[in-house]
C-alpha cells in the first residue's frame, strides 16, 4: 500500500505545492482542502475544494510540475443529477510533466495512492465522500479522455485494489 504523508501547515514541502498550484491553476491556497505527500513517485495530492470545477479547470502542466514529478489534484465528486447519471465518490486528474506526460488520461497509480488519501486518513475525509462504502471509492479521472474505476482498500493486507476497463497500448515479450 502507498505511503501518504499529510503535510500540516508548517511542513517545508507545502509552499511550494501552493505555490505552483495557484501558478499552474490560478487557484488561491483558499481553494486546497488538504495536501499529502505519496513518496513512491515524489507526488503531491492535492484536494481541491467541491467548489472548484476540475473537469473544466485549465492546468499548466508545467507549472505545476515544479510541485513534483507526479502531481494528483483531486476532490470529493459532485453530486449525483436528479437522474442519478454522477455516481462517483472522488474525481481526479493526474499531471506529469517532469515525466514527459503533460496529463495522464486515466492512472491507475495515482489511485493506488488515492485510496488511502481519502479512506485511511480520518473521518473528516471520509466524511466529504458520502457515498462511499467501507474501503472502496468510486473513481472518475475527469482528463479529456478519461476513465473510471472502482478502487477497494484493504488495509489489513496493505493492499490497494484496481477494478475497471483498460486499453492495451503495447504487447510484447521480454527475453532474460
Amino acid at each position: 500500500m502507498a505511503s501518504i504523508l499529510a503535510l500540516s501547515d508548517g511542513h517545508r514541502r507545502l509552499p511550494k505545492i501552493l505555490a505552483a498550484v495557484e501558478a499552474a491553476t490560478g487557484l488561491s491556497a483558499d481553494s486546497v482542502v488538504r495536501c499529502a505527500w505519496f513518496d513512491a513517485y515524489d507526488s503531491p495530492l492535492v484536494e481541491l475544494s467541491r467548489d472548484v470545477d476540475l473537469r473544466a479547470l485549465e492546468v499548466n502542466a508545467a507549472a505545476l510540475g515544479a510541485a513534483g514529478k507526479l502531481v494528483v489534484l483531486t476532490q470529493p465528486a459532485p453530486a449525483a443529477a436528479a437522474d442519478g447519471a454522477e455516481r462517483f465518490d472522488i474525481h481526479s486528474r493526474v499531471f506529469g510533466a517532469p515525466l514527459g506526460v503533460n496529463e495522464d488520461p486515466v492512472t491507475g497509480a495515482a489511485h493506488t495512492a488515492l485510496a488511502p488519501f481519502w479512506l485511511a486518513s480520518g473521518a473528516e475525509a471520509r466524511a466529504r465522500v458520502p457515498g462511499a462504502r467501507e474501503g472502496t471509492l468510486r473513481a472518475r479521472q475527469v482528463s479529456a479522455r478519461g476513465g473510471e474505476m472502482v478502487v477497494v482498500l484493504d488495509e489489513e493486507k496493505k493492499r490497494v485494489e484496481l477494478q475497471g476497463s483498460a486499453v492495451r497500448v503495447m504487447r510484447g515479450e521480454i527475453e532474460l
